[in-house]
Formats: structure tokens, sequence, C-alpha cells
């Protein structure tokens, strides 16, 4: 693994991670995270793909992990910024190191949802998707509904306004968030568009994305239920070529999975071979 500097399309610059295989297949996976995860977390999944002969890349979105500044008050960033400077920026690199290579893009949770706001989406040959729900909160578990209410109508505006972005440490959320990011967040959730709201402030090309897709579901992942995803499958990449695979933990001899573990080393020799069996399904 090389930690390597790229370029988001304004400049900014994103520190992000090179696997590089030692015989590589002429594939190569970005894998985008969810909010608030630092790029570390993937390491595992990202050198496992590298094994198998993929050049992976792994990536901190402005305003987390070592793409943060030192003081997140003030800094200027919106999940926006992630998909269309961020992500487009990472998509140009990898498609000026390897041109002649096949792409494909791995996104968990908001890193599985944001590739319609940019044209960015036109190099990829494909598309996984952990945990990549429609977030308007109607689609959340009844006896969820309250928490994320409280969270995203009470504390994170409160707590944006305070300290001048969110610290969702202090919840167990992940990584503290960029004021315009949490904004972003709190649209998501609340609002009954979702994801086409930030599309409607920004660009919108979903109807556009035609490419092959894994949609993958966890049946106990309280902030993607089954429902939220199957939303955002059926209704916002609607002309993708989706193929939906939802996990029971219990089927995979675990008590648990949730939101975030998909990705956890433990998995290695059973939830990660759903993703690897479909990108060997491609012709090479």
């Amino acid at each position: 693994m090389q930690s390597i500097d790229i370029k988001a399309t304004d400049g900014f610059l994103i520190k992000a991670c090179w696997y590089s295989p030692t015989t590589p297949n002429e594939r190569v996976v970005v894998i985008s995270a969810a909010t608030g995860v630092r790029q570390e977390f993937y390491g595992p999944f990202a050198s496992h793909l590298a094994d198998l002969g993929y050049t992976v890349y792994t990536y901190d979105y402005r305003g987390i992990g070592k793409s943060s500044p030192k003081k997140l008050k003030g800094f200027d960033a919106t999940m926006r910024d992630w998909a269309s400077k961020d992500f487009k920026g990472i998509t140009e690199y990898i498609h000026a190191q390897h041109p002649s290579f096949s792409k494909f893009m791995i996104g968990h949770s908001v890193g599985g949802i944001f590739m319609g706001l940019s044209d960015a989406y036109q190099a990829y040959d494909g598309f996984i998707t952990v945990a990549a729900q429609h977030g308007y909160w109607k689609h959340f578990d009844f006896h969820y509904k309250p928490l994320v209410l409280s969270l995203f109508h009470v504390i994170l505006p409160t707590f944006n306004k305070l300290y001048g972005y969110f610290p969702s440490h202090y919840v167990n959320l992940g990584e503290p968030l960029p004021y315009g990011v949490a904004k972003d967040w709190r649209i998501l959730i609340t609002h009954p568009n979702s994801i086409m709201e930030l599309a409607a402030m920004s660009e919108n090309h979903y109807a556009d994305i035609s490419q092959p897709f894994l949609s993958i579901s966890i049946d106990d992942d309280l902030m993607a239920p089954k429902k939220a995803v199957d939303r955002f499958a059926e209704s916002i990449i609607r002309n993708a070529s989706v193929k939906r695979v939802h996990v029971n933990p219990k089927d995979h001899d675990t008590k648990s999975i949730g939101h975030i573990n998909f990705f956890r080393k433990k998995f290695s020799d059973s939830l990660w071979k759903i993703p690897i069996e479909w990108l060997e399904s491609f012709p090479k």
C-alpha cells in the first residue's frame, strides 16, 4: 500500500491509498466510504482485492481523516463536494493512470448513492453498493424513527450551529463532519426526496446510469433497512441493470452485521465473496 495525494477537480488535495497487486488483472476498484468513516477502515478489504489482482484506491473525503484540516470550524465542504469534486477527481486520476483497465466503484452507504451527482459515473463499468439507501426517515424501522428524528431535527442542527461543525463522534457516528456536510446529511434524512434534493442543488445524472449494479443490503442494518435500499435501487438508479442481494446474518454464521461491519476482515471468507464473485463475473 502506498499513500498518495490526488487533486480534486478544484485543486484540493485528497489523501488516498493505492493498493497495487503483484500481478494486475487490469481491473481497478475505487472504494468510496460511508459518512464519517476513514479510509483505513476499508484497508483489509482493499488488500484482499489487491491479492486477487485488483488495483484498488481508497480515499478520505475533504474534511475527513487525513483530508481534514487542523480545525473543522469554518472549513467549507459539502457532501455535494464529496461527489462532484473529490470522487470526480479520483475518477479522473485513475482514468489517467489506468486508461485501459476496467473500472468499478464500491460505495458504502452515502459513498454508494452520490455517483449520480457528477458525470464521473461514465468512467465506470459497474457499481457495487453496500447499504446505499434512499435516506428519508420514513423508510426506517418504526422503533428506530424516534432516534433518527431527534438526531437530525434536534441534535445535529444544534451541535452544528454551536460548534461550527458536527462533532458526530459525541454520538458515536464516526469522524466529526464539516458544517456543510452535516447540513447535506440532514437533507438526505429529513427531505422526502433525499439524494434527489441534493441533485437538484447540483447535478443530476441518475437517470443516465445504465451500467450493471450490485446493490447489497443487510437484514439487521438499522440505518439502511431493506425498504430504503429497495427504494434507492428501484426509483433513483431505475435505468441501471440492478442485481439486489439481501443478506441475513444467520446465513453467514454471525449474529449481527449492522451498517458498518460488512467490510471487517472476519467476513473475508463469507460476505466478501458476494462482491468478488460479482466482479469476477465480468468478461476478462
